[in-house]
């Protein structure tokens, strides 16, 4: 609202006929104002903003009705329990592929280790399986040669 402009009006006279002067001024000047607020009222009224600003009443002056803010208290209760379930889904599929990734790592590390144990074992029992072969053999070749040499002294011994 805008403020009128006034002029200044000289002391009050102890006169009734100073008194009533400038009462006459007042609604005067009260004309003036009136004539210039029609003007200035249609300035904004052509924008589509001002418009739209008046057909709409402030939010302090719209009243809802207690069931409206319980209706909206709701909704806003059930969106915010939809996006903590949303962000809850989210996190939980996140540590589970996370935990699986880990899980699988370590499946491979222990896969690996176990390879690489039994290919040792089995290199440990093929040189004591070659070992033993290898001694077999060893004391065939000294039986066999030993039973010859007997046989040998033997026909040696019968010569005499």
């Amino acid at each position: 609202m805008s403020e009128t402009p006034t002029t200044p009006t000289p002391p009050a006279a102890s006169t009734p006929a100073a008194a009533a002067a400038p009462a006459k001024k007042a609604p005067a000047a009260k004309k003036a104002s009136a004539t210039k607020a029609p003007a200035a009222k249609k300035a904004p009224a052509k924008t589509a903003s001002a418009n739209i600003a008046a057909a709409t009443p402030p939010a302090s002056k719209l009243r809802r009705t207690p069931v409206a803010r319980a209706t909206a208290a709701g909704t806003q209760a059930v969106d915010s329990a939809l996006a903590a379930q949303k962000i809850a889904q989210e996190t939980a599929e996140r540590v589970a592929r996370e935990v699986a990734t880990r899980v699988a790592d370590e499946v491979r590390k222990t896969l690996a280790d176990i390879t690489a144990t039994v290919e040792k074992n089995s290199r440990k029992a093929a040189k004591a399986t070659q070992a033993i072969v290898d001694q077999a053999n060893k004391a065939a070749a000294k039986g066999a040669s030993a039973a010859t040499g007997k046989s040998k002294k033997s026909k040696k011994k019968s010569k005499k």
